[in-house]
């Protein structure tokens, strides 16, 4: 059997990590109890909010590019013997990071392209800052024991639309597919 290399590529700085950075050094000097923690990161700023599709900070993306000087290099090869398989997370931030490697390896191998596998993506996935209030309140319900009223609160809201559309990652991340389209 051929032998098998998994590698896992965490994503660069975002500017929701940055957020929690903050609030987490908050907690450890003692002005914020661990137990406001979720409540701050979810009233935290737009671009920064528990769930939203968070861009990378200009040292995330600094961190993506040389993630791509060291690794597209390493990989290319690997790529043009058709022995390299890449699944990326949805998020942008994972895009984001991802994309300098993906631009390298492209390049030189034009077919190439990455696999956008929402399976991967952290749970909870991407959700707007009021439904997560909102999913609060049902664990709320469900949990002083009213499952009926937290079913009912679930099935209630018009939900927030998160994230990019197909369309939108093949417009920004050109080097990406759907799972739809691996043919298997």
């Amino acid at each position: 059997l051929p032998m098998v290399r998994l590698m896992m590529v965490r994503h660069a700085q975002s500017v929701q990590n940055q957020f929690m950075e903050k609030v987490m050094e908050r907690v450890r000097r003692g002005e914020l109890p661990l137990s406001e923690f979720n409540k701050t990161m979810r009233d935290g700023p737009p671009e920064a909010n528990a769930g939203q599709d968070a861009t990378l900070t200009p040292r995330g993306f600094v961190q993506a590019e040389r993630l791509g000087e060291i690794w597209g290099p390493l990989l290319v090869d690997a790529a043009k013997m058709n022995r390299l398989v890449v699944y990326i997370s949805p998020f942008l931030r994972c895009c984001q990071t991802a994309d300098p490697v993906m631009k390298y390896i492209t390049e030189r191998v034009s077919n190439f392209k990455a696999t956008i596998l929402p399976i991967i993506m952290e749970e909870g996935g991407l959700s707007d800052a009021q439904d997560l209030k909102i999913l609060d309140k049902v664990t709320e319900l469900i949990k002083s024991g009213n499952t009926e009223a937290g079913v009912k609160l679930l099935k209630t809201p018009k939900w927030q639309r998160m994230g990019m559309t197909g369309k939108d990652m093949s417009k920004y991340f050109p080097w990406s597919r759907k799972p739809s389209e691996l043919g298997e």
